[in-house]
C-alpha cells in the first residue's frame, strides 16, 4: 500500500514563504481535493513535492512508503511513482506525444528510452488516446504544441494512465475543459483509484467512481 506523508512542510519561493507548516497524508486509492484561492500555495505543494528545484523547503518532510524523498532530484521522484499533471504544460514541439510516453515507459521498465513500445503499449495507447478524446494524430505532434487547453489536459491524463504512478497530482485539471472533458478527466481518476485500489487490495476512503 502505498502512503504519501507531508509534514509541517515550510516552503519559500524567492525568499517569500508560500507554505507555512503543512500537513497532508494521502494513501492508495484516495482522491483528494485540495481547495484554495488563486494564490494560497496548491500550485506550490505539488512542485515542492515532485521536487521543482526553485521551491526551497525550509522545514518539513515529504515521505512516500515511509522514506523522505527530499533531497531527490525530480526524475528520481518519478521513477519513485510521483507524477504531477501541470495546470499549463509547456509545449515541446520536439518531441512526439507517443515517444514521450514510450520512454516515460521503458524507463519505468528499466530499459533503454530508445526502445520500440510492445505491441500492448502501443494498443493500450490508441485504446486511451480514442477514450479521451483525442485523435490518432495527437500522438504523433509535438507534446502539447498547438493543442488546446482541452486537448494538453486530456494529453496530460492520457501520460498519467499510461504510466500508472503510485501519486498522480492533478493541477487545476478541470481548467479549460467543457462538461464533456469535465465527465471525462473525473472518470479517469476514478479509474486511476480503483486500479490503486486493485494492486494494493485496499478500501479507499470516501467515493472515488466521481459519477
Amino acid at each position: 500500500m502505498t502512503r504519501l506523508e507531508v509534514t509541517n512542510l515550510s516552503v519559500e519561493v524567492d525568499g517569500k514563504r508560500i507554505l507555512n507548516n503543512v500537513n497532508l497524508t494521502v494513501e492508495s486509492g484516495e482522491v483528494v481535493a485540495i481547495m484554495g484561492p488563486n494564490g494560497s500555495g496548491k500550485t506550490t505543494l505539488f512542485l515542492t513535492i515532485a521536487g521543482h528545484p526553485k521551491y526551497n523547503i525550509v522545514n518539513g518532510d515529504i515521505r512516500l512508503d515511509g522514506e523522505s524523498i527530499v533531497k531527490l532530484y525530480p526524475e528520481e521522484r518519478v521513477q519513485r511513482g510521483i507524477l504531477l499533471a501541470l495546470q499549463s504544460p509547456t509545449p515541446v514541439p520536439e518531441v512526439r506525444l507517443s515517444t514521450l510516453i514510450t520512454a516515460m515507459l521503458n524507463k519505468k521498465a528499466g530499459k533503454h528510452i530508445t526502445d520500440p513500445p510492445s505491441p500492448q503499449a502501443i494498443a493500450e495507447m490508441t485504446k486511451l488516446t480514442a477514450e479521451l478524446g483525442l485523435k490518432p494524430e495527437h500522438l504523433s505532434r509535438g507534446v502539447h504544441a498547438g493543442f488546446s487547453g482541452g486537448e494538453s489536459k486530456r494529453a496530460e491524463m492520457l501520460q498519467l494512465l499510461m504510466y500508472k504512478p503510485k501519486v498522480a497530482m492533478l493541477d487545476e485539471p478541470d481548467s479549460g475543459l467543457d462538461v464533456d472533458g469535465i465527465a471525462i478527466i473525473g472518470r479517469s481518476i476514478a479509474r486511476l483509484a480503483r486500479w490503486y485500489c486493485d494492486i494494493s487490495h485496499h478500501t479507499p476512503r470516501g467515493d472515488t467512481s466521481l459519477r
